[in-house]
């Protein structure tokens, strides 16, 4: 059985976790988007712990992300691991700091518009990808496991 936590603004009542969706307006687009919190069952008081606001926060950003037509996390990581890559070689590929990739995949931020295109362009044309990662000096797992579709010829990318 899972321990109740004490409620903090009454301390009487124990909070409940509940998560409900509730739409939010974005663009003039609405999107539901799930909402997670805690109510007291003394005080009946609404709150939300720093864990519930990292969720609610990365709903709001996936849902932004998604009327943007950008890549959702789930997708930027999907197509990383397609290219055979990790998270560190994929922020000296493409750019963006050494934790962009982390916030990417976890909805903590927005990747711009033009990170997006990169990544897109990279996925759908090997060569692109290849002399990309010539120019930053990464060496995929793609390349040296040689998967078939992928660019496995970085050094022929060099020079071209």
């Amino acid at each position: 059985m899972k321990e109740q936590m004490e409620c903090p603004v009454c301390g009487e009542g124990h909070l409940t976790r509940r998560v409900q969706m509730t739409p939010i307006i974005y663009r003039g687009v609405t999107k539901q988007v799930e909402d997670h919190f805690s109510v007291c069952g003394a005080c009946r008081l609404e709150q939300a712990d720093a864990k519930a606001l990292k969720q609610n926060k990365r709903a709001v950003i996936k849902a932004k992300k998604e009327v943007d037509g950008l890549l959702s996390g789930a997708e930027v990581l999907a197509i990383r691991k397609r290219l055979g890559i990790n998270q560190e070689q994929a922020s000296r590929i493409f750019g963006g700091g050494p934790t962009a990739f982390t916030k990417y995949e976890n909805d903590d931020v927005a990747q711009s518009e033009a990170m997006d295109k990169l990544i897109r362009v990279a996925d759908e044309f090997p060569v692109v990808f290849n002399k990309l990662c010539a120019c930053a000096d990464v060496v995929p797992a793609s390349a040296i496991n040689g998967r078939p579709g992928s660019a496995s010829s970085i050094a022929d990318n060099i020079n071209a």
